[in-house]
């Protein structure tokens, strides 16, 4: 089989390259910046572990790649609605786990990038691949359907301690604002769908709202960075005989933005597509397609409950099992087929951008 070149080097392609090596394919990542450079860095994010029965690390272990990276389980839970009312949200199993991504030893993406190099994998820094010579697309988002912005910095907290801020205040369009930390450092994060003109002053607020609840003292210049995702639902990942995988796909969850650990699986999956010579889109659908529509849905009725409906959302919440309340969410059913149906309408009224691989941009 002839080698592979990756267009893109964040952990979708990572871990497509070490599946790829780790079979004996040649595979070539090619990164345009001089060093590991992922989006976000020396911060805090998740891999959510309510979308399916085994832990997304025990997937990566089983599949060969290496896990010995920093991820902390996680069982309890802080939402706050609008006038900062607290839910309290516990789980008997972790409902995600607490990652660190960048450049640092126990990061995701150090991790990831060592293991493919452990298995042969070619990564190639200041490169740009051009698109003709790509087989897979890694490259992330191509649109701004969000926009994200972190601080970190260090903090001294009693214990770990992960919340979040929901409310059309907070965030326009069921956005949210959220505090990760490990106890002795943190990430203070705003995602946002509109209004992303004044992504700073939504982010100012919901710092000063942290700050004040959990008597944080944040530095005057603190390492803050913004970035985009894209948000739309894929027809199909294969073009003129490419693979795109990771957010390049639109890999991503609908409802919370939480779409990390689809993008690593898509990178697996392309993998096996190529090892077993299968269609890849018949397997990325077969994983993810009905995840994906459930989610549009509840994005949809996130965006139209308003603020009474975000607290009756986390009221119910805090009185179950979180990991179990979050599953049964996704789990099919009539309304929430309807749900993605209107979500499917309501997207295509709109300006849609994605092109040819998006189904929302198909024409009626």
């Amino acid at each position: 089989m002839k080698d592979i070149q990756i267009a893109g080097c964040g952990p979708s392609a990572l871990a497509c390259a070490t599946m790829l090596a780790k079979d004996r394919i040649e595979a070539h990542v090619h990164e345009r910046a001089p060093i590991l450079a992922p989006r976000f860095t020396d911060s805090f994010q998740v891999l959510e572990n309510w979308t399916e029965e085994t832990p997304f690390p025990q997937q990566l272990k089983a599949a060969g790649i290496a896990a010995d990276f920093f991820c902390q389980p996680v069982h309890k839970f802080l939402a706050y609605d609008e006038k900062m009312r607290c839910f309290e949200c516990k789980s008997k199993q972790p409902y995600w786990f607490l990652i660190r991504r960048g450049r640092e030893q126990d990061s995701l993406d150090s991790a990831l990038l060592q293991s493919a190099q452990h298995y042969g994998a070619k990564v190639h820094f200041s490169s740009t691949l051009a698109y003709e010579n790509a087989g897979i697309i890694a490259g992330g988002p191509s649109g701004a359907d969000g926009v994200a912005m972190e601080t970190s910095f260090d903090a001294d907290l009693a214990e770990k301690t992960c919340a979040v801020l929901l409310g059309n205040k907070i965030a326009p369009r069921a956005g949210y604002a959220y505090l990760l930390s490990d106890g002795k450092r943190a990430t203070l994060g705003t995602a946002i769908t509109d209004d992303f003109s004044n992504l700073v002053s939504y982010h100012t607020k919901a710092m000063g709202l942290f700050a004040q609840e959990f008597s944080l003292h944040i530095p005057e210049n603190p390492q803050t960075k913004a970035n985009y995702v894209n948000f739309f639902l894929p027809k199909t990942a294969q073009q003129n005989n490419r693979l795109y995988i990771g957010e390049a796909a639109g890999f991503q969850d609908l409802s919370l933005g939480i779409g990390l650990r689809y993008s690593i699986q898509s990178g697996m999956l392309a993998a096996q597509s190529i090892l077993q010579g299968q269609n890849f889109d018949l397997m990325w659908k077969k994983e993810f397609s009905q995840k994906f529509k459930i989610a549009a849905g509840l994005r949809i009725a996130l965006e139209s409950s308003g603020n009474s409906g975000i607290s009756h959302f986390l009221s119910g919440a805090s009185k179950s099992d979180l990991r179990e309340y979050l599953s049964s969410l996704y789990r099919p059913s009539m309304l929430k087929n309807s749900l993605a149906s209107i979500a499917m309408r309501v997207r295509r009224n709109k300006n849609c951008n994605h092109g040819e691989r998006c189904e929302w941009c198909l024409k009626r």
